[in-house]
């Protein structure tokens, strides 16, 4: 797994031509942490080796709360696919 903020996964912004569609959310800000987290499981030890690496300390992504209201929708939709909801 990879730092959810490492600059390696940045994509490029694309725009969708139905202007309710779009969300022009700001991006979250990348760093060069080159973070990552390597588990290997052996089921017949019953171990894991887990190594984290990075190489950069940097702020954590702001959090964002979903009311409950959302939860409940999700919650009540979880047999559906996302196309369906």
């Amino acid at each position: 797994y990879k730092c959810s903020q490492n600059s390696d996964l940045t994509k490029r912004a694309r725009k969708i031509e139905n202007l309710s569609k779009q969300r022009d959310k700001l991006p979250i800000t990348r760093y060069d942490c080159n973070g990552i987290l390597k588990i290997a499981i052996d089921i017949n030890s019953k171990t894991a080796d887990i190594q984290l690496y990075h190489d950069l300390i940097h702020d954590r992504p702001e959090r964002i709360s979903v009311n409950q209201e959302i939860r409940n929708f999700i919650g009540d939709r979880l047999h559906q696919t996302p196309a369906e909801i």
